[in-house]
């Protein structure tokens, strides 16, 4: 009975009540749970929260705090040793000076090594009786742990050797410190928005223009004089963005697109729901900047989630912008055409200069997913179902906002542009993906673990397939997927890709070569085979009749960040951090090419802070060692848990640390070795 109850409200509130996921996790103190259950699954914690607990605890714990205690332990070994009482009575001995001051150095190394290994040790064991989280890791750690002590110690040795005082020693390892700590931060600071940030995540052909949208969010074309991108409409600022399109209207002459700002937890902020509708041109820079309607990209992100601010805050941000838009369709022809600025003359300007108008559209439904075009239709993949838009339903709307004699009609809240051609009974959950097929004639969805192929038939959307995918998963991992008339493929994140038939029975399941990731997938037109590329920036071909994958040979190996075919043998190529390419897949040849200009902050970070970076000693990098034996994972989402694999991730450094840490380990020994050789004691 009671399980009868919970499947009749499950069916009553299905957006109210989420699927069940077979359990829920709270923090609890001596047998109660405390507060709301956690928005986080097992899964993610084991993949995301227990790496990043773990981290801050091996990294301020032992690596900042155990460590300079080291040094001070250690600091008067190389002095006592070398001064003259005791080193008269050592050398009095058939013994070599190198050999006995790196024996000096090495048995304090070994004192040290003791000690972190039975911490470390120690919490392997209470993190697994206590919290049930066995992470290999964590003793992986020990030798990387006992190597950030050898760096600083390795500076402590020569400094006690040279001066011969233990607070010297000391206060030069918190230099030392302080200096690399200075130098680490401003690179990492610089490098999202340099090489991250930057990075094309889609590309466009649309009415002769050739578009592209960052992962800032920003909407970009092409500029051939100036070979820069510039803003097709007003910016989103420098966070990292979901953005929704472009869709191009013919019927409208108009292109829509909507960003939303990424939270952790995989939630999208706004402060509206409302779609940009930038109106394309024949005239460019018809406004001066300050002049074009501002959308909802200028307000401030601070929500949560677009729902949560009130009506109230929505409305009067919408009443303001489209008295704005009014009072700028409304200036007389001849006072535009007298106020039109010239056109920009330099790169810096063109970066700052929309192209177009922008205005406001309709309001998109909650819980948004995937905002896409099948056929003529524009359909919005949302937690309550599918969407279909009507642009015909926006004047009767506008109209209502505007009133008559100043009274409000409700015409408007009674009438939204967008209506639900979902099945019957058909809802999402909160983790869901969707694609159109091949073919442009339906939909494959992915939503906990299940996937369905859904058809279109102009006006409504009918159930053709359903699976429930098999294996270790348990629906909360982020996923993508991509369908034609033959397979389906679905990609889900730390499990092998699965290769399913027309009919969603699977048939195989491939794993990509070292483990990487599936960022974006396509369809290779006019074949069974589909490309593939990883946040690692590898580019893949999956035959799925034979489930083999090979990688497609381009001179952009490792750095590939999206992809739009043309046909079988021409592909647009994203390349990092900003570049675009066309390349003839078949010959391996660059086609066409689009570098932009580099910025001022780009030229000061690749010219200065990177060579900079480069060959100073790194002990805080190691941390990227220690994220990958902790999680396993290459790569590092920034906006911390997530459920979108598209979005663009971190790729941990973590050999080319540890290669110049050794170096300049080796250099510190070296110069100890000649100093001690040849001083006169």
């Amino acid at each position: 009975v009671e399980e009868l109850n919970r499947e009749l409200l499950q069916l009553a509130f299905p957006m109210e009540l989420n699927l069940p996921r077979g359990e829920q996790l709270w923090i609890g103190y001596a047998g109660f749970k405390l507060g709301e259950p956690l928005p986080v699954s097992r899964r993610q914690i084991n993949q995301f929260l227990e790496p990043l607990l773990l981290g801050i605890v091996i990294k301020l714990g032992l690596g900042i705090l155990a460590v300079f205690i080291a040094i001070i332990v250690t600091s008067p070994m190389i002095p006592d040793t070398f001064r003259s009482g005791s080193l008269h009575l050592l050398l009095s001995k058939p013994i070599s000076r190198v050999w006995l001051y790196l024996s000096k150095f090495f048995g304090g190394c070994i004192f040290v090594l003791v000690n972190i290994t039975f911490v470390l040790i120690g919490l392997y064991l209470i993190a697994g009786f206590r919290f049930e989280i066995w992470n290999n890791g964590l003793l992986a750690c020990i030798p990387l742990l006992m190597f950030v002590f050898v760096i600083f110690y390795s500076v402590s040795a020569l400094v006690g050797l040279m001066w011969g005082n233990a607070i010297v020693c000391v206060v030069s390892c918190m230099v030392f410190w302080f200096l690399c700590f200075s130098i680490g931060f401003m690179h990492d600071a610089m490098l999202p928005q340099v090489e991250v940030m930057p990075q094309i995540s889609k590309i466009r052909e649309i009415d002769g223009h050739l578009m592209s949208v960052n992962e800032k969010g920003d909407l970009g074309v092409w500029n051939e004089e100036f070979s820069v991108w510039q803003p097709a409409a007003e910016t989103n600022g420098g966070r990292q963005v979901r953005t929704f399109g472009p869709i191009y209207d013919e019927e409208n002459q108009q292109i829509v697109v909507k960003s939303f700002i990424r939270l952790p937890f995989g939630n999208l902020a706004a402060r509206s729901r409302k779609l940009t509708l930038i109106q394309l041109t024949s005239t460019e820079q018809t406004e001066p900047a300050s002049q074009t309607p501002k959308s909802e990209n200028d307000a401030e992100y601070s929500a949560p989630e677009a729902s949560s601010l009130t009506e109230d805050e929505v409305d009067e941000d919408e009443e303001e912008t489209t008295q704005q838009s009014d009072a700028a369709r409304a200036k007389p022809e001849e006072d535009n055409g007298a106020d039109a600025p010239e056109a920009p003359r330099s790169a810096s300007e063109t970066r700052q200069s929309p192209l177009w108008l922008s205005d406001q559209g309709p309001e998109l439904p909650a819980k948004i997913f995937e905002l896409v075009k099948i056929g003529d239709t524009i359909v919005a993949v949302c937690r309550g179902g599918l969407f279909k838009l009507d642009l015909n339903k926006l004047g009767l709307i506008e109209a209502s906002e505007k009133g008559l004699f100043g009274i409000k009609i409700p015409w408007g809240a009674m009438t939204s542009a967008f209506e639900n051609v979902a099945p019957k009974d058909y809802y999402l959950s909160e983790n869901s993906y969707a694609a159109v097929t091949a073919k442009g004639d339906g939909l494959v969805v992915f939503s906990s673990g299940n996937v369905d192929h859904l058809h279109f038939d102009g006006e409504q959307f009918t159930l053709v397939h359903d699976t429930k995918l098999e294996g270790e998963g348990d629906g909360t991992e982020a996923a993508i997927a991509q369908m034609n008339k033959n397979y389906c493929v679905v990609a889900r994140d730390g499990l092998p890709i699965a290769i399913l038939d027309a009919q969603l029975k699977h048939t195989a399941e491939v794993t990509l070569p070292g483990e990487a990731t599936a960022k974006q997938m396509a369809w290779i037109p006019g074949t069974d085979s589909l490309a593939i590329i990883t946040h690692t920036g590898d580019f893949f071909r999956l035959e799925c009749e034979s489930a083999k994958i090979s990688e497609i040979a381009s001179p952009f190996s490792g750095k590939c960040t999206c992809m739009t075919w043309l046909d079988q043998s021409q592909v647009w190529l994203g390349v990092r951090p900003n570049r675009v390419y066309l390349l003839d897949v078949p010959t391996g040849k660059i086609e066409k090419e689009l570098v932009p200009q580099s910025t001022t902050l780009e030229n000061i970070f690749w010219w200065i802070v990177k060579p900079l970076y480069l060959v100073n000693p790194k002990p805080a990098a190691l941390d990227n060692a220690m994220g990958y034996l902790l999680s396993g994972n290459e790569t590092q989402s920034l906006s911390g848990i997530t459920n979108d694999l598209e979005a663009a991730q971190v790729e941990l450094d973590v050999w080319r640390p540890i290669v110049s840490n050794l170096a300049f380990v080796a250099v510190m020994l070296g110069v100890g070795c000649i100093y001690v050789a040849r001083k006169e004691f």
